[in-house]
C-alpha cells in the first residue's frame, strides 16, 4: 500500500478527534455529577445519624430526670418525685 498525503483525510480525523474529545468530556462530567450526589448523600447521612445520637441522649437524660428525686427550687421546697412514685401517691388519695 502506497502512503501518499494527498489521502489523509483531515476533516474526518478533526472530527474524529473533536467526538473522542467531547465524549471524555461528557463522561468526565456525568462521573462528577454522580460522585457529587454519592458525596452529599452521604453528608446527609452522617447528619442524620449525629441528630438521632443527639434525640436518643436528650430522651435518656429525660427519662433519668422523671425517674430521680431532686430538687427543682431549693429556696420555695419545691421538689421532683419520680412519675412512678407520684402516680402511687395520686391513687392512693
Amino acid at each position: 500500500m502506497d502512503f501518499r498525503r494527498d489521502t489523509l483525510d483531515i476533516h474526518g480525523l478533526v472530527l474524529a478527534i473533536t467526538v473522542l474529545s467531547l465524549a471524555v468530556v461528557i463522561v468526565v462530567l456525568v462521573l462528577q455529577i454522580g460522585w457529587f450526589a454519592l458525596e452529599n448523600r452521604r453528608q446527609s447521612i452522617d447528619a442524620a445519624e449525629a441528630r438521632h445520637a443527639d434525640v436518643e441522649a436528650l430522651r435518656e437524660s429525660q427519662t433519668a430526670a422523671l425517674a430521680e428525686y431532686r430538687w427543682v427550687d431549693r429556696e420555695r421546697g419545691v421538689i421532683s418525685i419520680p412519675v412512678e412514685r407520684a402516680m402511687e401517691l395520686m391513687v392512693s388519695e
